[in-house]
């Protein structure tokens, strides 16, 4: 299952990076017979030819809950969370590609008897073309605990009040595609890649398509035998796998004052389109299933951006939701981020090489 759902994953990204290249050359091919299909100058300032190098710290949240659907029975919810301090990363970028790697910073000693210890790893690049931002992402979260514990089970001492979990964990690959229609006046990557730079106010229309594998597990029982008593065929379960397909429209704003700075809002309306399947203590797996749900994602951002030096703080986050068996399996990935950076002029044998091999093959 999943090794079919990473070459899925892959072909889909393929496509969709054809999609984004069909979309552009149909672009620029109506406009050549006046005027080459470019941005507008008085509204995005371009610095796709500078090599772009950055570091940033980043605060992830992610929770996990799943809850009965039982009213009455909401107390043997639970709420899993992760120990998390944060992240310390790079960000490199130039032309059309952006390429993000973190590291995890040390927890707090004193927490980790009480929240358990977690880890966290993700991998992301993104391609930026024109009317298109794709980008491809993988996300581990591994070593859980229980906030929602005290409801439930009060017997536990005080020196660790939660049910900590180290075998529970997610993972998440996923590939995403956002069309911006505004495109030749507002840049939706500006505040995200730093590749340009929005110097007038301009609000943008988009669209989103999200394709995904998630995979929740843990090496028994997703639920204690404290909580089984809310929930039935679940509380059996301890891994599940899903695919998720997400559409949506969206709006995007971003707010420039006193030249250089600005604020940055994006929303988007959100299809789920999700099949799933889940394995229980016995290693037996159900049949695959489907939902269908409707939310809200979106992001926000605030920085200053020159040519050469950009600093901001970025938060984003999305939701994915499962319900089976009388239960509702809520995801929820949220990040806080600080850049800073600088943009150069890239090393000759940088623009070189990449004219002769990406460009000239890929078009990049």
């Amino acid at each position: 299952m999943f090794n079919k759902s990473i070459t899925l994953l892959v072909v889909l990204c393929f496509l969709i990076c054809t999609l984004s290249k069909a979309q552009e050359n149909a672009i620029s091919f109506r406009s050549d017979e006046k005027k080459r299909a470019r941005k507008d100058s008085c509204y995005i300032r371009d610095y796709s030819e500078l090599l772009m190098f950055g570091v940033y710290t980043s605060a992830p949240f992610m929770s996990m809950k799943m809850n009965t659907l039982t009213d009455s029975l909401g107390k043997y919810n639970s709420d899993f969370q992760g120990n998390y301090s944060g992240t310390f990363g790079f960000n490199v970028g130039y032309k059309v590609l952006g390429v993000s790697f973190g590291f995890k910073l040390p927890v707090d000693p004193a927490t980790i008897d009480s929240l358990g210890k977690s880890a966290y790893s993700s991998l992301g690049i993104k391609i930026r073309k024109k009317a298109f931002v794709i980008s491809f992402d993988y996300r581990k979260y591994k070593g859980l605990y229980d906030a929602n514990t005290q409801n439930f089970n009060t017997t536990l001492p005080s020196k660790t009040p939660f049910i900590i979990r180290p075998d529970m964990g997610i993972r998440s690959y996923s590939g995403t595609a956002i069309w911006n229609a505004s495109w030749r006046r507002y840049s939706f990557s500006a505040p995200v890649t730093y590749c340009d730079r929005q110097i007038r106010t301009k609000l943008g229309f988009l669209l989103k398509v999200d394709f995904s594998y998630l995979q929740l597990y843990s090496d028994s029982s997703f639920i204690s035998k404290a909580q089984q008593v809310a929930f039935s065929e679940f509380s059996k379960v301890h891994s599940i796998d899903a695919l998720v397909f997400k559409t949506g429209p969206g709006m995007g704003m971003n707010l420039t004052f006193f030249k250089r700075m600005y604020i940055s809002m994006n929303l988007f309306l959100m299809n789920n389109n999700l099949i799933y399947r889940y394995t229980n203590d016995l290693n037996q797996e159900s049949k695959w299933r489907s939902n269908v749900n409707y939310f809200l994602e979106g992001g926000a951002a605030l920085g200053y951006s020159a040519k050469h030096f950009y600093i901001g703080i970025r938060a984003s986050g999305e939701n994915n939701v499962v319900r089976l068996s009388g239960t509702k399996i809520q995801t929820s990935f949220g990040t806080v981020c600080l850049d800073m950076g600088f943009r150069i002029k890239p090393p000759e044998i940088l623009r070189k090489t990449w004219n002769k091999t990406l460009t000239r093959y890929l078009g990049l």
